[in-house]
């Protein structure tokens, strides 16, 4: 019905959801602000057309992100988290919201493009896999563990910086520089097993260091 996330007098069933529950928007729902911490077992943005904000992180566990078409706006500085196994179905929207993918050893398969113009950050334990589809990434890029391997091809379409944590966790993922904006490689960044291909853009490298321990192709 719209309101705060944690109010049981916000939902149709009169009570607040779980990582058991499925968070479904209608055309007729109203706005809802993320006010706590919270968790859903997928969520549907098909139809909405108001307001979601995020003040703090809304954890989808392995029910499935639909980010519908659009029509709806987004705010607050905060976003999704998703921590098992799912699907991520993009539609036509460019997320402007923190994404992070988590969990241990889950695999995301992106259906479409997912465009994130907020953070993206990684923080896998062991591994996370990110399949099909293109990701494409139009602010900072953040990958503080975990080895990152799938076919979705990362693309840095904007202007931002993609930096790792200190223990160097590796990146496999095709990826591809293609914006007309500004890329900053900040620190030490570990890459191999795929290609990594320049289109376009200005790509600032001061400071930074590309770690590889398998063959790679440099484009």
């Amino acid at each position: 019905g719209g309101g705060n996330y944690s109010s049981t007098s916000t939902w149709v069933e009169g009570a607040v959801p779980t990582s058991a529950d499925s968070v479904v928007f209608t055309s007729t729902s109203g706005s809802l602000t993320i006010d706590v911490a919270s968790s859903a077992l997928s969520i549907n943005f098909t139809n909405f057309v108001n307001t979601i904000t995020f003040n703090a992180e809304l954890t989808v566990a392995g029910g499935g992100v639909n980010l519908g078409t659009g029509g709806y706006i987004q705010a607050g500085s905060f976003g999704i988290t998703v921590n098992t196994s799912s699907t991520i179905t993009s539609g036509n929207v460019i997320w402007s919201r923190t994404w992070t993918f988590a969990g241990t050893s889950q695999t995301y398969t992106l259906s479409g493009t997912l465009s994130v113009t907020g953070s993206i950050t990684i923080n896998a334990t062991t591994q996370v896999t990110i399949s099909s589809g293109t990701l494409n990434i139009g602010g900072n890029f953040t990958h503080t563990a975990g080895l990152v391997v799938g076919t979705s091809t990362f693309v840095f379409n904007g202007t931002g910086t993609w930096s790792s944590g200190v223990a160097l966790p590796t990146l496999r993922n095709n990826v591809n520089i293609n914006t007309g904006g500004i890329l900053t490689i900040s620190g030490s960044l570990s890459y191999n097993v795929g290609t990594i291909t320049f289109t376009s853009g200005t790509v600032v490298t001061t400071g930074s260091t590309l770690n590889t321990s398998v063959s790679i192709i440099l484009n």
